[in-house]
């Protein structure tokens, strides 16, 4: 794992504040609806079944499935995320933030594979690729398993998260500041489940780094 410079903190517990924005495990969703305001693009689906959000989206171009506040900058972003199907080994699914309202480029997305592989991307305006973090983490996703994703994202720190553990923190959200939420599809079939965005408050307090605040907040959350 790549780390920041842990400094000192000056600010106390009562500072923090756990601010839930989003919790949604699709229970009270209807068979082929989508929560209110969440919309679909990209070639494919996303639609409720059973209790989770279900996505199908093809190779190359995948499905997207957007929602919340477009002027998001800084929360912790995650989901329970189950591969059903895919095409290939190469395929993914991701956890998209900073993304538009249409769901087109440019975001960011933390990416999926099968196995061990783990990724952090950005989407240019040119629908291509800038690829900022590549990490082989255990345990392996395998077909069927659900496995937690989950990011951090503060100014332009992201933190990269894989089954309750941190794997990666670097400074690397240089190009946008704020933007919606999503999830995406590429050459496959996905669950998610479990879908929890909580905002940091960190204007009310003051610190010597970007990165003190991400391991404050770990340390001390208001839960």
């Amino acid at each position: 794992m790549k780390g920041l410079t842990n400094k000192e903190v000056r600010a106390s517990n009562s500072s923090l504040a756990d601010n839930t924005l989003i919790e949604e495990n699709f229970d009270n969703i209807k068979d082929g609806d989508l929560p209110e305001g969440w919309s679909v693009s990209g070639d494919g689906y996303f639609e409720v079944q059973d209790g989770q959000l279900i996505g199908q989206g093809s190779s190359y171009s995948g499905a997207r499935v957007v929602f919340g506040d477009e002027e998001l900058r800084n929360y912790f972003f995650e989901a329970d995320a189950t591969f059903l199907s895919v095409e290939n080994d190469s395929r993914w699914i991701s956890l998209m933030f900073r993304a538009n309202p249409d769901g087109e480029a440019p975001y960011y997305q933390y990416a999926k594979r099968l196995g061990n592989h783990n990724e952090i991307a950005y989407r240019t305006p040119e629908n291509t690729w800038d690829i900022k973090s590549n990490v082989n983490a255990d345990p392996a996703m395998e077909m069927g398993e659900p496995q937690t994703l989950k990011v951090a994202i503060y100014g332009d720190v992201v933190r990269k998260y894989y089954a309750g553990e941190l794997i990666y923190e670097e400074k690397i959200a240089h190009e946008l500041e704020q933007g919606k939420l999503g999830f995406q599809v590429d050459g496959g079939k996905v669950a998610f489940d479990n879908v929890k965005v909580t905002k940091f408050e960190a204007e009310s307090f003051s610190l010597d780094g970007i990165s003190t605040t991400l391991l404050q907040y770990e340390k001390n959350p208001l839960m």
